[in-house]
Order: structure tokens, then sequence, then C-alpha cells
């Protein structure tokens, strides 16, 4: 296919440009030209205007592609945009794994150890960038094609695409596919040229805008008109638009389908915050973790000068103190102490489930109530006995339990109140622990006789 150049593609796809538009309304002649230099180093391979019916120019340029340049046609990652857009999203999904991981109660740093902890996090990182390295690469936003991106550099009302047939081996590759899926996406023609250059209209180029108001509007002049003017010294200063890109471009001069258009140097600031504000939410959770440890180490000196601290406004202690006892000695000996009390002692009892699982009993004097309270109550017994079995039974179900004596509040009434938790200042909050007891009997399959009861203080 020799007769497939770039050449031969931009006068075909011209020629079928000028019979395309010639049903156009406008009010002047057609005109048509072959390597287009642009502002800023823009190329044009082609370039067609005519005056509208406004007086306004109508403008189609056309990116003609060959066998031996077909690399402007087909896609390249943009791994520099896909990194830092893989590494937010590796590091903000890293932040909500420890965030989650934290309020559910695991301490990698304390369960782990920091080195183990820190492998963790590098591991875990690697994993999600590559994961979402996989899932993001085939995306739209990832894939550069150079003749595509130029367009997108300047206004122009339509734009064309035109390959030779020979550029790709066959419609169904992923590079032609790719091509042909940008066009339609932002509204680029698409013409295929055959060995007898005849030019094939695959894609038509969008009549709506798709880029309003975000392009700029350039000067084109042909290489021909630009040679000419150069060799007239007096417009040295203004062909440097055309001849000299500027310093960020220049890259483009040396490889020409090098990605230096201004929309691909981006600076990333969305990515880089992200990041941040992930690394900085990460770092305060590790270091919350590490505060929670049980024995907080400290250096000698570190010790001393927070002692020699603390001594300056701590108070002394009494050298007396208040007992509420008779059993202790040298007093009374006769006495036991209210610890070493059992249900037989006396009805005048109070009787307490520690957390361990014993039992202690009080009498009604340590029972101060100036208020009126409220208990959540299970059962009423008639002996100290069964008020024991039935703080055990309910503590085998999960149920911190306790019994009152109710002669502590009538003397009529000699019989034990069992009830579940504590005592409540407010009938709210006995109703609150009420239902979260429910829920535990219903698990424990026990049957529930839960109800609020009010104590009053004794007159």
């Amino acid at each position: 296919m020799n007769n497939l150049t770039e050449h031969n593609i931009k006068l075909a796809s011209l020629r079928f440009l000028k019979e395309y538009y010639k049903f156009r309304p406008r009010s002047g002649e057609t005109k048509i030209s072959a390597d287009m230099r642009g502002e800023g180093g823009i190329v044009a391979d082609g370039y067609l205007t005519f005056p509208k019916e406004d007086k306004v120019n109508f403008i189609a340029t056309l990116e003609a592609t060959s066998f031996s340049t077909k690399d402007e046609v087909r896609f390249r990652l943009k791994r520099e945009k896909l990194t830092w857009d893989c590494a937010a999203l590796a590091f903000s999904s890293m932040a909500i794994l420890m965030f989650v991981s934290h309020n559910l109660g695991f301490y990698a740093a304390l369960r782990l150890g920091i080195f183990i902890s820190l492998l963790l996090f590098g591991f875990s990182v690697a994993f999600f960038f590559g994961l979402f390295w996989l899932v993001l690469a085939r995306m739209r936003r990832y894939r550069y094609i150079h003749a595509t991106e130029q367009f997108k550099e300047y206004y122009a009302d339509e734009q064309w695409v035109a390959i030779g047939e020979d550029v790709f081996p066959s419609y169904s590759d992923r590079y032609f596919l790719e091509l042909q899926r940008q066009c339609v996406y932002y509204g680029f023609g698409l013409l295929v040229v055959n060995e007898a250059l005849k030019p094939r209209m695959l894609i038509t180029p969008a009549r709506q805008q798709i880029f309003v108001g975000s392009r700029r509007l350039i000067s084109f002049i042909s290489l021909n008109e630009l040679g000419r003017r150069v060799a007239q010294s007096r417009y040295a200063s203004w062909a440097k638009r055309f001849t000299s890109p500027r310093l960020d471009e220049a890259k483009r001069w040396l490889t020409p389908y090098q990605s230096t258009f201004k929309h691909h140097r981006r600076r990333y600031a969305h990515q880089m915050t992200l990041i941040s504000v992930s690394m900085i939410s990460m770092l305060a959770l590790f270091i919350g973790e590490l505060n929670r440890k049980p024995v907080r180490e400290l250096a000698q000196a570190a010790y001393q000068a927070e002692m020699e601290a603390k001594a300056k406004t701590n108070k002394r202690e009494s050298f007396g103190f208040d007992v509420d006892t008779t059993s202790v000695q040298p007093f009374n000996k006769a006495v036991k102490p209210y610890i070493v009390m059992g249900p037989d002692a006396t009805n005048d009892i109070i009787i307490s489930a520690q957390s361990e699982g014993s039992l202690t009993y009080y009498d009604c004097s340590r029972f101060s109530m100036r208020s009126v309270t409220y208990i959540v109550q299970d059962t009423l017994v008639k002996t100290a006995g069964m008020a024991v079995r039935r703080i055990y039974e309910l503590k085998a179900a999960g149920i911190h339990a306790n019994a009152l004596w109710l002669g502590c509040f009538n003397s009529n009434d000699t019989r034990y109140v069992v009830f579940a938790g504590l005592l409540h200042t407010s009938r709210r909050e006995a109703e609150n622990s009420s239902r979260a007891f429910e829920v535990i009997m219903a698990e424990a399959k026990m049957e529930n006789q839960l109800q609020i009861r009010t104590l009053n203080p004794k007159k």
C-alpha cells in the first residue's frame, strides 16, 4: 500500500471535505490548504474554511495519519495521571479501612506491633493501588491519543481524523475501537482512506459543540506563507508564535507523540490533597492506638521530670482517717464487718453482686437515699436465699443483678426485690435499661418479668 502516504491521505481527505461541505450555506468561496501551522506549535494537516451567511468563517481542520505515523492515533496510557489517581484512591481506602477497624476495637498497632503493622499497611496500600490500576486503566480518562488531544487545544467548527486503511490491522483492533469511541465522545469526524485514495466516512462530526467556551481561537497560516514572511525581517517577532514553541512545549518537537498539551500538564493538586488528608488521618489513628497501651513506658529522666512537676501541685495526704464500722481493731472485736455478713445474719440487708462473682451483704444503714429512685424489678421473693439464687440465674444469662430488702423502705413489707443493673435517678433512664435487659433475656430465652419500680426514701 505504497500509495497511502500521509501526503496522499491529506489531499484525498481535503477533496472529500470540499465535496462534503459544498451544500452548506455560505457567502463566499471555500478555501482548502494542507500543512497549516497554528500559534503555539499547533499543526493542522488539512484546513478548510468558508464565510457563512453571517460573514463569520466556518473552519474545519484535519489530522491525517499514515502507517508510518500510526502512533498518532494509537492510544497510550497516561501513566502519570493514572499513578496519582490510584495513589489517592489507595490511601483513601486504607484510611477508611483503618477508621472502621479502629471503631470495631481492633487496634493493629497494639495487637500486631509497630513493625508488623507498618508491613501490613504497606502491603494493603500496594494491594489497593494495584487493584485500582487494573480497574481504571481501561477508562477513557487515562487513554491518550495524540490526534484527538491536539484537537482539544484550539477551536474549530468541525474536526476530522483521517487514517489510511493500513494503519490498523482490522476494525476490531482495540486501538481502532478506542479511537472510534473517542471520536464519538468528543464529536470528531473519522475518515478511512483506501488504497485507491477513496475516503470512506465512518463518523460524522457532532453539530453541537462539545467544548463550549473551553478552547481558544487561534490563527493558522500555511507553511509556504510562513516561510515567505519569516524571510522578511520585519516579521521575525511575529513569526515566533508559529515557529518557536513555548519552553513547556519544546518536548513535543523532539518527541512528536509525547503528551505535552496543557490538558495533560496538571499539578494534581486534588490528588495530593487527598493523599495528605488520608496520611494525617491514619497517623492520628495510629498514635491514638499507641496511647491505648495498658502500661506507658517512660524513660527514667522523663519519669523523674513528670513526678517533680506533679509534686508542685499535689496536696499532702491526711494523717488521720475515718472508719464506718466498729469491727476495726482495737474497737469492738465481737462485731463482724459487713463484708462477712451472710443472708442468715439479719433481715435488714442489701445484697450486692460483685464483678468477680462474689456477693456482699450490707444492712439498711448503708443505704442512704434522699430522693426518689427507680429500679428495673425482676422478681419479688420471700427469703434472702431465694434472692441469691435468682441473682446467679440472671448472672448466668449475662445480666448483673442485685437485691434489696423492702423493709428498708416499708416496715410492713418483708420481701426481697431482685433488680437488674443499678439504681437510676430518673424513670427514663430506668426504662432505657429495661429495654436493654429485655433483649438480653430474649436471647437467653428467659421469661421476661421486668418492670419499673419506684423506691421512695423512708420517712
